[in-house]
């Protein structure tokens, strides 16, 4: 039971006042961490079963915190393969530069 307790999600909260979303915020700092353990520019492939898992969010609130990512251009989303899976990759650079225009760091 003690193993089950102690896993956690560390949530960067420049992440959530950055997308203003706390959905978002979670989502990248998942993403965040995944790319961490691998190649900078490596596709991370995530289905939305595994999201759901992981983070335990709904569909509909990872598809809603997916789309918002995208937009503001902090990861890249695509689908590839056959039959086609979801991939997604952060964009450091644009997180970088995001945080230092929104909080001076």
């Amino acid at each position: 039971m003690h193993k089950l307790l102690a896993q956690t999600i560390n949530v960067n909260p420049y992440f959530i006042r950055l997308t203003q979303d706390i959905d978002a915020g979670v989502m990248l700092s998942y993403l965040y961490y995944e790319h961490s353990t691998n190649d900078d520019n490596e596709w991370i492939p995530k289905t939305q079963s595994e999201w759901i898992d992981a983070i335990q969010l709904t569909r509909t609130k990872l598809e809603k915190s997916r789309a918002k990512l995208v937009e503001l251009g902090l990861i890249d989303y695509k689908r590839d393969g056959l039959p086609a899976r979801p991939f997604y990759r952060v964009n450091h650079s644009n997180i970088e530069t995001a945080i230092a225009n929104a909080f001076g760091k």
